[in-house]
């Protein structure tokens, strides 16, 4: 981080900074009138914290589409974020402990979101150029704010509870007739350095910002899990089997057993009648599905499977799931704005999501990364009824929460303003799915300052570029090292219980990793002696230490090549040792409990434990998963004899009789086989004049 340089004899001074990653710089001559456009008339008195007014100014730099100036909106209202209170049950994570609390808890249910008038959304939707489809929501950009609005029929819902005027933040009451958007304070940042939102927007329309879109919400695809995902789950072998043989299956399909599934896995799973783009393997497994059989098309399709059978073995399975954005319930917000007392449409424990209600789904499971434990996963019900269906038919693919329970909190601290979820309604997560207190952890709130210097945003920007020590990265690898530790260990252990408690508290150290760049300080580093052998200094400790890997990163994860390597040398010595001494393969010696070895087993695989990079008595669910999908996997065909190929022949229909497309096609055929032999001859001198070679 440099305050300045020279590039080309200009100076540069810096402008902003968005984390560890980006730097902005801009001419020294300019620097003045870009950052009084960037300030926009706002305030200098009003205190903030450095290091998130700076990224209040970074809004001003996110990727986004500009909205046309006719569709800009006419009327926009801010008003307060509506409070929800409630009492509920929770687990406390904290630097004083793990315990279990129930008290009334306050918080801010619009925390990111507000509302949009549906007829300008789709005015918004013809500039953005959306393609056969209406947005449910998108992602807004101006001055100072951010966040998502979604589509309601306001006018409807002012019209029906006889609503004529609302008033604003500051005071000032508006008439209803003309309402293009609501909003609440979360959304405009420094709605406190301005004292009317009039205000505000002429010093808008003055240095030229616009409303702007960077993202929206559309159509919901399929997903696949992650092994933070399943990792703290508790699946026995049978429920591992039926988990994973969709996905097994799958590939199966892909790999030669069905051609079609192999066409549509070649052409991204979006192949219609129109499709013209296909590739060569496309096209000739469609005329002559027996080419499934060539040794070529086989090599060529499990080149390009390797990498998703990897990513499966490391956690990345098909299920019933999709992502979709989240939203407050907007009925209970509006209603706030309004003056009316109404709960909302949703009670405790459920949500709302037209395309689930479509499809009959009553219960899903919702995560949000980055999460690692139990306690990260929201188990919900999803509702349906008239009511939800009017209100929210202009939102298909949003998942509605409700304002009265702490799944925000269970969802790692989730907002409204933008953030996913993956919903999955898989039956054999719902089955094993473990009920517990939703989670909130310790935070700290950052210094507020005034930041009328230039140099005080700099120190909060030079803060936030050294936070590489801050890894969410490595905190969560941490993490998944201990639960496979922990699955070692019986329940009822002092080792099982404490590695369970440094789990839930590693939950908390990475959601203030994650808040380093708002704040400028954390709740706590995550101790060196958890995943440091150096750093034990009690036999207790070390035997807890989570310093190594789970086997399925050591063997699939993109960057373990050396750890591999080193995992499958001391493997054959292992095996040729289990071989040697007790006629038994490496599988099967660690396959007997710890308690039920001989000595000189318990010697052989200490010492071979303490040099292998994983662990070799791992018994998490991840790692069961893992060796029951290589088990599986290894079913899956390498190499397939060619069939005759004249058989393509049989295929007259294809050319309708045409005999001009016949001979095209027997001549097509003459070229492929003389290429195929060419090949293969090749291939068999290249193999013969090597083996004389060698000799």
């Amino acid at each position: 981080f440099v305050e300045s340089f020279m590039f080309n004899d200009v100076e540069f001074k810096w402008l902003n900074s968005k984390g560890d990653s980006t730097n902005t710089y801009i001419r020294a001559g300019l620097l003045d009138e870009i950052v009084d456009r960037l300030d926009n008339g706002r305030d200098k008195s009003v205190k903030w914290i450095p290091a998130k007014l700076n990224a209040y100014f970074g809004l001003t730099m996110s990727s986004s589409r500009r909205i046309s100036n006719e569709n800009q909106p006419k009327h926009v209202v801010v008003v307060k974020d509506n409070v929800s209170t409630f009492t509920a049950s929770y687990t406390h994570v904290g630097t004083d402990g793990v315990y279990d609390v129930t008290e009334e808890v306050s918080m801010e249910s619009s925390d990111g979101n507000g509302i949009i008038d549906f007829k300008l959304l789709d005015q918004w939707c013809d500039d953005m150029q959306y393609q056969g489809h209406k947005s449910s929501g998108v992602s807004v950009r101006y001055a100072f704010l951010k966040g998502m609005v979604f589509p309601v029929d306001l006018q409807a819902f002012f019209k029906e509870h006889e609503v004529r005027e609302i008033t604003d933040v500051w005071g000032n009451i508006h008439s209803t007739d003309d309402i293009d958007i609501i909003i609440p304070i979360s959304m405009l940042k420094l709605w406190q350095s301005y004292t009317s939102y009039e205000e505000y927007e002429a010093n808008c329309k003055e240095n030229n910002y616009k409303w702007r879109v960077c993202k929206e919400s559309h159509d919901v695809k399929m997903g696949r899990t992650n092994y933070q995902m399943t990792t703290d789950m508790q699946l026995n072998d049978e429920q591992i089997k039926r988990f994973i043989t969709p996905t097994v299956e799958y590939l199966k399909d892909i790999a030669g057993r069905d051609w079609l599934s192999t066409v549509l896995y070649l052409n991204g799973q979006s192949l219609a009648e129109s499709s013209t783009n296909l590739g060569g393997i496309e096209q000739a497994l469609m005329v002559m599905p027996q080419l499934i059989h060539d040794k070529t098309v086989v090599n060529k399709i499990q080149k390009q499977l390797r990498r998703r059978k990897q990513d499966t073995c490391c956690g990345r399975y098909n299920v019933e799931s999709d992502y979709q954005i989240i939203s407050s319930d907007l009925y209970h917000f509006l209603c706030d704005a309004c003056g009316i007392k109404h709960d909302g449409l949703l009670k405790a424990g459920e949500v709302y999501s037209q395309w689930h209600a479509d499809r009959g789904h009553e219960e899903a499971l919702l995560f949000r990364a980055p999460m690692i434990e139990k306690h990260n996963i929201a188990r919900v019900k999803l509702v349906d009824s008239d009511e939800l269906r009017k209100f929210y038919k202009y939102m298909p693919w949003i998942v509605v929460l409700n304002d009265w329970d702490l799944t925000v909190d269970t969802l790692c601290g989730a907002d409204k303003d933008g953030d996913t979820v993956m919903v999955i309604t898989d039956p054999t997560l719902l089955e094993v799915h473990e009920k517990v207190l939703p989670c909130r952890c310790e935070a700290v709130k950052g210094v507020k300052v005034t930041c009328d210097d230039r140099h005080i945003l700099m120190q909060g920007a030079k803060l936030g570029c050294n936070d590489r020590k801050y890894s969410i990265g490595s905190c969560i690898n941490h993490i998944t090292d201990m639960v496979s530790v922990r699955s070692m260990f019986s329940e009822d252990s002092a080792e099982y219980k404490e590695l369970s408690n440094r789990i839930l508290m590693g939950t908390m150290i990475s959601q203030g990793y994650i808040d380093f760049k708002k704040n400028g300080t954390v709740v706590m580093e995550m101790p060196k002696h958890w995943y440091n052998i150096k750093y034990c200094e009690t036999e207790f400790d070390k035997r807890i230490c989570a310093d190594k890997k789970p086997y399925f990163l050591t063997m699939y994860q993109a960057q373990a090549g050396s750890t591999k390597d080193k995992y499958k040398d001391v493997m054959a010595q292992l095996e040729l040792r289990a071989n040697c001494c007790w006629n038994m393969s490496a599988k099967e010696l660690l396959a007997i409990p710890y308690d039920e070895m001989n000595d000189d087993q318990k010697l052989v695989v200490e010492h071979w434990g303490e040099k292998i990079p994983c662990y070799l008595q791992d018994n998490s669910t991840q790692h069961r998963m893992c060796i029951a999908t290589e088990d599986a996997l290894k079913e899956m065909r390498t190499r397939n004899n060619m069939e005759n190929c004249s058989e393509l022949l049989k295929y007259t229909h294809v050319a309708s009789g045409n005999v001009e497309i016949e001979k095209e096609i027997k001549s097509m055929l003459l070229i492929y086989q003389k290429e195929i032999n060419n090949i293969h001859g090749a291939k068999k001198k290249m193999f013969i004049n090597k083996k004389i070679f060698n000799k």
